[in-house]
């Protein structure tokens, strides 16, 4: 399993380690023992992981028991309302409305987070303004949005959304915005590929 850590990450580590995404520092929706992790960098600004964000919703009611998802960011530095909206919603996971807020960002219309006031989203979902205030203005918080880059940049990342799935057998990388059905068909292979003894 050692090597599955190796060709995500690109330095010798356990399996365990490439597991990180599923402490709980980091935001997890699903089946806890589904058999499929779904790691999506994504950028709340970028068009493409909106659909995307779609494409899983289906899943998951088509699904639900076969993948969980795990959230990581990537918010490209074109994208002037990415990375406070990044910040933002760890903010608000720190008071436990991570999904929230994620919801909230990729359900606007295109363009739409431009305009958005991240304060304002703060207050919509009562969060506690002072705590939020104080998060986001960490520098912390801003850095665990950059260790999630620098990740996903060690996994070759070179559009958003990109996904890693990790299953049984192994790993695979897909980048792009893709279809219900092709990632359906990826979860799957997934799901039923044999261990790697």
């Amino acid at each position: 399993m050692k090597s599955l850590a190796i060709l995500a990450f690109g330095f010798l580590a356990s399996f365990s380690a490439f597991a990180k995404p599923l402490d709980s520092a980091f935001h997890v929706r699903g089946p806890e023992n589904a058999p499929v992790t779904l790691i999506m960098f994504g950028d709340f600004q970028c068009p493409y992981c909106q659909r995307a964000e779609k494409v899983l919703a289906e899943l998951t009611k088509q699904i639900p028991e076969d993948f969980k998802v795990v959230y990581r960011h990537y918010p490209w530095d074109f994208h002037a309302q990415a990375m406070p909206a990044s910040k933002a919603s760890e903010c608000a996971g720190q008071q436990g409305k991570f999904w929230q807020m994620h919801d909230f960002f990729y359900s606007l219309q295109p363009g739409a987070l431009v305009s958005t006031d991240m304060k304002e989203t703060a207050q919509k979902l009562n969060l506690e303004m002072t705590a939020f205030e104080t998060c986001y203005n960490q520098a912390a918080t801003e850095e665990k949005v950059l260790s999630d880059m620098r990740e996903a940049e060690l996994l070759g990342l070179k559009v958003t959304p990109h996904f890693v799935l990790v299953g049984p057998a192994g790993l695979k990388k897909v980048s792009g915005s893709k279809t219900v059905e092709e990632m359906k068909s990826f979860i799957l292979e997934m799901k039923n590929a044999q261990s790697i003894k």
